[in-house]
């Protein structure tokens, strides 16, 4: 019960200390928003220190990482100047590949000699020397050093151009041998001849079914081409059974088309920048101030529209009002007013201001809009529009920034989309591997005849040149009718089938075996080239049928020309797992970087600046097996594993081929790992982590342990990455890499759940800056004065080719 005091009631709840609910949620309510502030202020403290410390200690670091690769640069280029010289005390006659007007004579002079002679095999050698040469120019494509893009373009050409011209020697004795078959080829029969010749570049094989009598009820059946040292089998079509021809399988050990088709435009591609990461990070914060400082303007810009309109509607309560007598926020309204236009004309604005007070009709709140948005002009600049496009001012700056982020994202992943046709094989998702299978039917040209007196004549009729038979045939299946009954179902279906059959059955049988220098990893898709579109196509390719035990493809074509096999390229994506080691033994000089692909383990041993596949595991085939523990330049190790059917090597636009769609990490920071993972991998491991594969694009996670202690640098962090005991194996601790810093992390791989808590959590910001690791190699506190740049520049080379951290 309340009780009277001094005649006034008192109630339990009250008295000048109490506070109601309201008040309380009110002050909580404050006590957390000035939490949050305060939080805000020390995360935007600490990010001005980090950005201090960047340049402190990432400048330096990048630097050092520059000089390794200019010094590999001029590694490189002293190797290609060696090469130059003992060109040049070789004095073989064969052109210089480094010099692409040596090459373009070259193809000139050998343009103009004839290979005709077929006693010694002498085209033979000469492919082979143009073969070799083709391979020398491959290495300054794929390494090309100081050669701008028109350098490089002419290097392909003249490559291409290399290519034909060993096709066109090729098919000139080709040429030769027809022209007088019985003298200068095999007898198989009375009615066939046959050659076959194979070497280094290519095998090629001709059957000829040659002009004999016939009876005119001749009804044999068409002929069977078989070329073993080709690959390939050919079964004439029917309609061709009487007619005399040549057929030949030419099989290159190259793709001769790749030079030809468009180059796809990657340069808006995240992997063509290339700048460091200072660079970058400089540049990011320039952006982020010039963006903070668009919001806070436009901003301003929305405060100072609200306030105009709050003084117009203030004007229009003070219309009756002298002047002199209005409050002075309004006097200074108008005053902003009469600094953009003349004084007129606001005191006209004042007088429309009171005559639609007077007359208070609908259609004057339409002249009020228009007047209000005629001063809101006043003091808004024009490019007020074009910057509001640019900024959204309800967003933070980092929500800002990652707006800006995705979109352009989107753009560049748009940009990267390969537009399909209908027919034409996407060569940005397959590549053709083992070779290009050239198959042909030729006329025979006018064979010699001898004369009584000895003398031998030839009749020419047209070019002295292979003449193709006139083969083109469309197949159409027939399909079936919709409104058929159930009862003639059965009849109508086998009629089709055996009307398909038998329009099948006019096409031309290719049978080609897989070669067993490559490794095939899924079923081949055969593909023809298209020499006027530039492209391969399914286009005149029927029937497909793949026998898995005798390891050969075979279909029906409607034309004859240049097939090739072609597959995914990324058929070993994404990879399972990695890891980078010191390579073991006592001797050990080198470093091991191993990738588990989703079908092959490969290891490549990496020493001074040569590399080396030393381990191949669940191959399909003992492909490749040759090349286990042969080193080689990393450019040429890639080239060949390419060719052999093994591609770890994504190219800008994988993302959009591979399985997931995984966007790749950021180009920039993840480059930046690559190197100073290549400086660490003498002394430190590195392993894949299970997080990394859902971590955002600017996250890259793995597991990095050190393997011989290092001594520790002032004001570095090498305390929370050595190993703290002498005896037994160091474990593994886990890393966070972002284009802003690297972190340890509480969690490991075998936590329940991801989280970026790190290890050692900073009590305050002076301990966080101390604390505070731009990069790896800053984390590790590694000296770098011992560094061997061609080891380490080699490895980067490789680990940047293969993205495993973008791809695991």
């Amino acid at each position: 019960m309340a009780k009277r005091l001094d005649g006034k009631i008192k109630t339990p709840n009250s008295g000048p200390g109490f506070k109601s609910k309201a008040d309380l949620k009110q002050m909580e309510q404050q006590r957390r928003e000035e939490k949050v502030l305060l939080e805000k202020q020390k995360d935007k403290e600490l990010k001005i220190l980090e950005h201090q410390l960047r340049e402190e200690r990432l400048k330096p670091i990048c630097e050092i990482l520059a000089e390794l690769s200019r010094k590999k640069y001029e590694h490189d280029r002293n190797y290609r100047e060696e090469l130059d010289w003992k060109h040049w005390i070789r004095c073989d006659g064969t052109p210089n590949p480094q010099v692409v007007q040596e090459l373009n004579t070259y193809l000139f002079v050998e343009r103009q000699v004839s290979h005709t002679c077929d006693e010694k095999n002498s085209y033979v050698d000469k492919c082979l020397e143009i073969f070799k040469i083709m391979d020398a120019v491959d290495d300054i494509v794929d390494l090309p050093l100081d050669f701008n893009q028109f350098k490089l373009q002419c290097f392909r050409e003249a490559r291409d151009n290399l290519g034909r011209l060993l096709v066109e020697i090729v098919y000139g004795i080709c040429y030769y041998l027809l022209s007088d078959y019985d003298r200068r080829m095999d007898p198989i029969d009375l009615e066939t001849v046959a050659y076959k010749n194979s070497c280094e570049a290519f095998a090629v094989g001709l059957h000829v079914v040659c002009h004999r009598p016939r009876l005119m009820t001749d009804d044999r059946p068409p002929p069977k081409c078989d070329f073993p040292e080709c690959l390939v089998m050919v079964d004439v079509p029917p309609q061709l059974s009487q007619q005399y021809m040549a057929v030949m399988a030419l099989w290159l050990r190259w793709d001769p088309f790749t030079d030809r088709m468009d180059e796809f435009d990657v340069s808006k591609s995240f992997e063509m920048d290339p700048r460091d990461l200072w660079q970058y990070s400089e540049d990011v914060w320039k952006e982020q101030n010039e963006i903070m400082q668009l919001i806070n303007e436009e901003k301003e810009r929305s405060n100072k529209r609200l306030w105009m309109e709050k003084m117009e509607e203030k004007l229009k309560a003070f219309a009756e009002v002298d002047r002199n007598s209005y409050p002075e926020d309004l006097i200074i309204y108008l005053d902003e007013l009469e600094k953009n236009d003349p004084p007129t004309r606001v005191r006209s604005k004042i007088n429309e201001i009171k005559k639609d007070k007077e007359e208070k009709e609908p259609e004057d709140h339409r002249d009020e809009t228009e007047v209000n948005d005629k001063s809101s002009n006043l003091i808004e600049p024009e490019i007020s529009n074009s910057i509001h496009n640019k900024v959204d001012i309800g967003k933070t700056l980092s929500q800002e920034m990652e707006k800006r982020r995705l979109e352009q994202i989107e753009d560049f992943s748009n940009s990267l989309k390969y537009s399909e046709k209908p027919n034409e094989l996407n060569p940005r998702r397959y590549w053709i591997i083992g070779g290009a299978f050239n198959v042909e039917m030729w006329k025979l040209p006018m064979q010699p005849v001898e004369f009584e007196d000895g003398s031998v004549g030839v009749l020419i009729v047209g070019p002295t040149a292979l003449q193709p038979i006139d083969y083109h045939e469309k197949y159409e299946p027939i399909q079936l009718s919709m409104g058929f009954s159930s009862t003639s179902s059965e009849d109508e279906e086998t009629d089709v089938k055996k009307q398909n059959q038998e329009a099948l059955k006019k096409l031309a049988m290719i049978n080609i075996k897989l070669p067993e220098n490559v490794l095939w990893f899924e079923n081949p898709k055969p593909a023809m080239w298209n020499e006027e579109k530039k492209n391969w196509t399914t286009e005149y390719i029927y029937d497909i049928r793949f026998n898995e035990e005798k390891q050969t493809i075979s279909f029906r074509a409607g034309r004859m020309g240049s097939f090739g096999l072609a597959v995914n390229r990324y058929t070993n994506f994404p990879f399972q797992s990695w890891e980078i080691r010191p390579e073991g033994g006592d001797d050990s000089v080198g470093v091991v970087l191993s990738v588990t692909a989703a079908t092959v383990l490969v290891e490549f041993a990496v020493r001074g600046d040569q590399v080396a596949m030393v381990q191949l595991q669940n191959a399909t085939t003992v492909a490749l097996q040759e090349m286990i523990g042969v080193y080689h330049r990393p450019d040429k190790l890639i080239r060949l594993l390419r060719r052999g059917g093994v591609n770890l090597f994504p190219e800008p636009d994988a993302r959009h081929y591979v399985d997931g769609r995984r966007p790749p990490k950021h180009a920039v920071a993840e480059r930046h790992a690559y190197r100073c993972m290549a400086v660490l991998s003498a002394t430190h491991q590195f392993a894949a982590s299970r997080w990394n594969v859902h971590a955002p694009f600017d996250r890259m996670v793995m597991q990095m342990k050190e393997t011989q202690p290092a001594a520790e640098s002032e004001g570095a962090t090498a305390a929370e990455t050595s190993s703290s005991s002498a005896g037994g194996q160091v474990p593994y601790k886990m890393v966070m890499v972002t284009p802003e810093r690297a972190v340890l992390l509480k969690c490991t791989e075998v936590s329940q759940m991801f989280s970026e808590e790190p290890l050692q959590k900073p009590p305050n910001n002076a301990e966080a800056g101390r604390r505070y690791a731009p990069d790896l190699l800053t984390l590790a506190g590694h000296d770098t004065s011992d560094v061997d740049f061609k080891a380490s520049e080699t490895l980067f080379y490789l680990m940047d080719k293969i993205k495993f951290l973008s791809y695991s």
